[in-house]
């Protein structure tokens, strides 16, 4: 492994660093969400769990020679051995430092996957080992343990050669005398950048980036477009976010230059200000000094200082504009609020080769040396049945078992499952083929179920591989609400449940950004402040539950609060001044009146925060989930809470549909939202006396939707007596679907519309039926909220 230290690595070594990395990253995100619970009673085997991280990765590091991972996780597993020792709750100073021990693991993984080394982390590595003396020292005082007592070299790696004698935590490599006579950092002065980690900020970097080209190309074309509204609401959109990402990344230069942009297109889109060529151009100067300070950011400045540092770089400020109705004035920078761990200052002449993480440090008192562990010497680690037969007391969870899973491209996954797909689409086509009709061929139906078997079998095993549980985006939620909150100083309780329920993929993918938007709600707008809540009559610590369940073919992922909830009446309001009230409101029930939220530019917001606001964002959750074929719910209580569910599909490709036929025309539904079938007699069937078509069923009347007159159809049935009527259920409502006939059952492979198309109401997507003609797959949810509000009847 003598190359492992240098930039260019043989095939053999590249690969066995690429595995270290990987289980290293498995082994903290799977391990992360038991910090939080450091802090209860009869922790011991959390701590354990938590300890062996840390021993297993220093252990790993020093074979791979990767000396500053081994120092930092050497000191962390000393403060776990401690904490391992006293058996007792931890305090949020201690789940604070642990946090940031991963997050600085995480970082310097990150930089080892393409440097190939870890020397780049060496400078920030001495800030971290600071932090977690500074924590030995108080875990110590709470424990009454003396400073004799760390370990060492913790148990149970086999023994290094014997360890230099330590130095006194008076003269470290930095010297601490600057620390020690400097005041402690003020609590005002601490941001929210040690809880940023590298993947994040890659996210931020890139998801900026898009914006950026989205607000510069709609710029451009407003230019001669003034006039367009969508394109004016959708470029306000993009800056919204960028503002709301850098407030909350801590960035507050391009989150101040983002609110003026804000508030010009506001006055633009409000119709207070008129888009002209000079207005465009300071829009576009602004963009630039956002895009100067991204370059800043990305080019490895530090953090803290990228907004002065590439103050000088970044274009001329634009001339300031008054507008004849001024907007709502900018509302200062939130201080984020203090953390309970004291912070002493890094000392001058410490380097910084990276970007180093604003951690909280407690000033290490000069009369009280710290025991240094001296870096254990890399050693190989030993093959699992060997170290077990050297440590018989090492409980179950601990012994290594044979892994039995591989690593596989998700675009390798993603073309298998598409060729499942087609399998199926190609195996119906065969079997049933017109040129097989009426033929007696009692072989080839026995070999064409045992084909469909198969493919059944093999569609049930690939949906699987692509099938993974949430716990991984839920625990990146408890992280985010815990950050948040920190940041709007207030206390939350989160409660997570369903974490074991599976999902695609990729549909995993696509619902992590709303639900950080609804959770950032939730936490910003939803659960009041301390005061607020004791002055009601709540607990002063609010609410949040983040959970998922099976309903159906779906999968329900709901966040409920205990906060403020919606005032019905406040959207009304602001409904009618935007005219979107089509009926008295006191007609229009509570689930139409919440969900009018999600309408773009939608608020009632009053206060702009850098969290959340300005009425955007909830549109964009509500077009990401139906991207899904999925949909959302809104159910609130004014002054006890709201609860905000996505109802998503099991899978997006392959699903279990009943074909129809209206005419020539062939439409297939979810074969989960059929509840039965029927053909009417006359006596059944009513009409209301405002001309709505009913038919009732064992006492209960459910609205008939012609499916011919929806679509325009000629040549179908007209007599509800010729034809059949399927019931059907979407969310607790139902409806009678009128067809000509029902072709039979079929597993649809789900094909999306195509763009020159675009979104037909009704319809959710097509499929290849087994004449090779093509099917359209209804919407039925979509179907009944257009019976309900008059549009197909």
């Amino acid at each position: 492994m003598d190359n492992v230290g240098n930039q260019v690595l043989d095939a053999d070594a590249e690969e066995m660093l690429r595995s270290f990395v990987s289980e290293a990253f498995d082994s903290l995100d799977t391990n992360e969400p038991i910090v939080e619970l450091l802090r209860e009673e009869g922790n011991s085997e959390h701590v354990n769990a938590i300890f062996r991280v840390f021993h297993t990765i220093k252990g790993l590091s020093g074979f791979y020679e990767m000396t500053v991972i081994n120092k930092v996780t050497h000191e962390a597993e000393t403060l776990l051995d401690i904490i391992r020792k006293q058996e007792k709750p931890q305090s949020e100073d201690t789940i604070t430092v642990v946090y940031q021990v991963f997050d600085f693991l995480r970082d310097l993984l990150q930089k080892v996957s393409t440097e190939h080394t870890d020397k780049s982390g060496a400078a920030a590595s001495e800030d971290m080992v600071a932090v977690i003396r500074d924590m030995i020292v108080q875990v110590q005082k709470n424990g009454e343990a003396s400073v004799a007592e760390i370990p060492a070299t913790p148990a149970p790696v086999p023994p290094p050669p014997p360890a230099a004698p330590m130095a006194p935590a008076s003269d470290p490599t930095p010297d601490p005398t600057p620390a020690a006579e400097a005041a402690p950092q003020s609590e005002e002065d601490i941001d929210m950048s040690a809880f940023i980690s590298d993947d994040m900020m890659n996210q931020y970097l890139a998801g900026a980036a898009d914006l950026l080209e989205i607000i510069d190309k709609n710029l451009m074309k407003l230019e001669k477009e003034p006039d367009n509204a969508a394109m004016v609401g959708e470029t306000f959109g993009a800056v919204h976010s960028l503002k709301g990402n850098s407030g909350f990344m801590g960035f507050s230069e391009i989150e101040e230059i983002s609110m003026e942009v804000e508030t010009i297109l506001d006055c633009v889109r409000n119709k207070s200000l008129d888009l002209d060529a000079n207005i465009i151009t300071i829009l576009l100067s602004n963009t630039e000094m956002i895009r100067a300070r991204l370059d800043g950011i990305e080019s490895g400045e530090n953090n803290a200082d990228v907004n002065k540092n590439t103050a000088s770089a970044a274009p001329s400020a634009p001339p300031e504009i008054n507008l004849d109705t001024p907007p709502a004035e900018a509302p200062a920078p939130v201080a984020t609020p203090a953390l309970t761990v004291p912070v002493a200052p890094t000392p001058a002449s410490a380097p910084v080769a990276t970007p180093a993480p604003a951690v909280p440090v407690a000033p290490t008192p000069a009369s009280a040396p710290v025991a240094t562990p001296a870096p254990a010497v890399p050693v190989a680690p030993e093959p699992a049945k060997a170290q077990a037969s050297k440590s018989p007391n090492t409980p179950p969870s601990m012994q290594v078992h044979q892994k039995k899973d591989i690593r596989v491209d998700t675009a390798k996954i993603d073309k298998l499952f598409a060729l499942v797909g087609e399998l199926i689409t190609a195996e119906s086509m065969v079997v049933n083929s017109p040129d097989l009709k009426e033929l007696e061929l009692p072989m080839f139906n026995k070999s064409a179920n045992q084909l469909n078997k198969i493919s059944r079998e093999l569609q049930e095993i690939s949906m699987s591989i692509r099938m993974m549980p949430l716990d991984g985006t839920f625990n990146k939620m408890k992280r985010l609400v815990r950050d948040v909150s920190l940041k709007m100083n207030k206390h939350i309780d989160l409660v997570v449940f369903g974490e074991h329920i599976e999902m695609d993929k990729n549909v995993i993918d696509e619902i992590s950004d709303p639900l950080i938007h609804i959770l950032r709600n939730s936490v910003d707008h939803g659960v009041e402040d301390e005061a607020t809540r004791v002055s009601r009559g709540k607990n002063p610590v609010g609410k949040v539950i983040l959970g998922a369940r099976y309903e159906g073919n779906e999968i329900l992922i709901s966040v409920e609060d205990d906060g403020n909830g919606i005032n019905r009446e406040a959207v009304l309001k602001k409904a009618e001044e935007k005219g979107m009230l089509k009926m008295a409101p006191e007609l229009i029930p509570d689930r139409e009146v919440f969900g009018m939220i999600f309408d773009p530019g939608f608020s009632t917001a009053k206060k702009v925060t850098d969290i959340s606001g300005r009425g955007v964002g909830m549109d964009v959750v509500k077009k990401n989930i139906e991207k899904l074929r999925g949909s959302v719910d809104v159910a609130s209580a004014y002054g006890k809470g709201t609860k905000i569910t996505f109802r998503i599909p099991l899978t997006l490709a392959i699903m279990e549909s009943m074909v129809t036929r209206v005419a020539n025309c062939y439409y297939a539904l979810p074969i989960l939202s059929l509840r039965e079938s029927f053909r009417p007699r006359k006596e059944m069937i009513n009409m209301t006396m405002d001309g709505l078509e009913v038919v009732k069923i064992r006492n209960e009347i459910l609205t008939v939707i012609r499916l011919h007159e929806v679509f325009g159809i000629q040549d179908s049935l007209v007599n509800l007596e010729d034809g059949i009527l399927l019931v059907i259920e979407a969310k607790g409502r139902k409806v009678c679907i009128f067809v000509d006939d029902i072709v039979g059952q079929q597993q649809a492979v789900v094909k999306g519309l195509s763009s020159y198309i675009g979104k037909v109401p009704g319809i959710t997507g097509c499929m290849v039926m087994s004449d090779s003609s093509i099917g359209l797959i209804l919407d039925i949810e979509g179907l009944i909220d257009m019976a309900q509000i008059g549009i197909v009847l």
